[in-house]
């Protein structure tokens, strides 16, 4: 074959050959690491039962590490929009709640006044909320898009 005489080539010219990992062997190699580290293997443990290099099992390790990075950040991003709206719900619901305290008569004058303080604080949190809140997801987008350049400038394997 002429991998192999590729191999048996480098060997007589002295020459180190290393043999590409295609993606699934890599695939499975991570996904071996990950299950061994699961279950409490340490580092020396994991080299020796995978038989790899020092320098190898790190670079795993470091893709693991990023893959693991971005998958948590994605999920941030989703949990992110999901607080803001349930803050908004919350502040409306405070808002119509301090509406009908200030204007039943049934409070007293003193928890009407406090109703109507509260509302105009509310009412500046839901400003504060619609101002920023798409600010926030904007510099998030922006951050995601430079990874991705970044990443497409490195030539990584692994996409964050």
């Amino acid at each position: 074959m002429a991998g192999e005489e590729t191999d048996e080539r480098a060997a007589d010219d002295g020459r180190h050959h290393r043999i590409r990992r295609t993606k699934d062997q890599i695939i499975y190699r991570l996904s071996e690491i990950r299950r061994q580290m699961l279950h409490g293997a340490t580092n020396a443990e994991i080299m020796s039962n995978l038989n790899l290099p020092q320098r190898t099992f790190y670079r795993y390790m470091h893709k693991i590490y990023e893959k693991d990075k971005a998958k948590l950040a994605k999920e941030n991003n989703k949990t992110l929009v999901t607080h803001i709206f349930l803050h908004r719900d919350r502040l409306l619901y405070t808002l119509q709640n301090c509406t009908s305290i200030a204007t039943d008569t049934n409070y007293s004058v003193k928890d009407r006044i406090e109703a109507e303080r509260l509302k105009v604080d509310v009412s500046l949190e839901l400003l504060k909320l619609a101002s920023e809140g798409p600010m926030m997801a904007q510099i998030k987008h922006y951050r995601e898009r430079q990874n991705n350049v970044d990443w497409e400038m490195s030539g990584s394997d692994e996409k964050p």
